[in-house]
């Protein structure tokens, strides 16, 4: 169910909200109608995820009037004052570090709406090219951490945080830009000021993150630094050579006669082809009926960071440490 909404530039559908929310944590929101109960979702998630809002952006987005914008803003005032503070000078409200969420909302839900900003209003950088819905996951990373993240992207703040690497716990400093999803988990693309190079970091490995909101990202931490992300290659993917029926694969990912080419960041690669089971051996060797594809082009990967994580790559399908991927 959405709301549709004559706007002057066209129709806006503002989405039916309660498949984001578990039941409110506060009586008052019971008595909102509807159409008002998605607003104010979509007033908190603009607070929590992005750090503040401004009237006029959630007109703009919502295709409403400042009066209506202004009504929804008093009543979430009056449940939860506590929750924003408005800058006179910025006109703009912004949220305070006593924020308590009246609505729950799970991990994947939050990056569903995350990733469906691209584009609208006062969303995420449009570098951040996510599905804006992901298979089942095993693991999904704290709703804070992601609100943390997201905000330290939008308002580009640093991020103090706790680390949980497969070799040791620590504390680090990172400038995070670009939330990914590589078909297994969510990561965060990030500067790390420890390591002084660009980084993957785990969500779920990210605890008590801190945004720095005094500071701004440095001039080199910057996402048009990364070589891995600022750079693509391409990629030529054909039927593997020792699979039968090679003419069903051309079906399956409509190949057509050639070779299937596919643009990707460097940043990646990696996992990229790996989620898809590409043999990226030299001589097709990799065993096993997942390896329906084959990378023709392989020595492409001799200048990608993460390619060690790509099947067959360097003749091994195991890998003890990959540049840009914090373990």
């Amino acid at each position: 169910m959405s709301y549709r909404i004559q706007t002057p530039v066209g129709v806006l559908y503002l989405p039916e909200t309660s498949h984001l929310v578990s039941k409110p944590m506060h009586p008052s929101i019971a008595e909102l109608s509807a159409a008002q109960h998605a607003r104010l979702v979509h007033l908190e998630m603009n607070l929590r995820f992005i750090g503040g809002f401004s009237r006029q952006v959630l007109a703009d987005e919502q295709g409403m009037h400042g009066n209506a914008i202004t009504r929804d803003v008093k009543i979430y005032r009056t449940i939860a004052g506590d929750n924003l503070a408005y800058d006179v000078t910025a006109k703009h409200y912004r949220i305070t570090d006593r924020f308590t969420p009246l609505f729950e909302v799970n991990a994947s839900k939050a990056l569903a709406w995350l990733t469906n900003r691209q584009g609208q209003g006062e969303g995420l950088p449009s570098a951040i090219g996510v599905p804006s819905s992901a298979p089942l996951q095993l693991s999904q990373p704290s709703t804070d951490t992601i609100a943390a993240i997201s905000r330290a992207i939008h308002g580009q703040h640093p991020v103090h945080i706790e680390y949980e690497s497969l070799r040791e716990k620590s504390e680090r400093v990172i400038s995070p830009y670009a939330l990914v999803n590589n078909g297994l988990r969510w990561h965060v693309r990030a500067f790390d000021r420890k390591a002084q190079e660009f980084r993957d970091f785990v969500l779920t490995r990210i605890q008590s993150p801190s945004v720095l909101t005094r500071e701004e990202f440095q001039l080199h931490e910057q996402s048009h630094f990364d070589a891995a992300w600022t750079n693509s290659v391409e990629l030529q993917l054909i039927p593997h050579p020792d699979r039968p029926r090679p003419e069903v694969t051309r079906l399956d990912y409509a190949m057509g006669e050639g070779p299937m080419r596919v643009t990707l960041r460097w940043a990646e690669v990696g996992y990229t082809l790996r989620q898809w089971n590409v043999d990226c051996s030299m001589d097709h060797s990799m065993v096993g009926v997942e390896f329906r594809l084959w990378l023709a082009n392989h020595e492409v990967l001799n200048s990608i960071p993460n390619a060690l994580l790509a099947p067959g790559f360097g003749g091994s399908t195991t890998q003890s440490a990959v540049v840009g991927i914090d373990q």
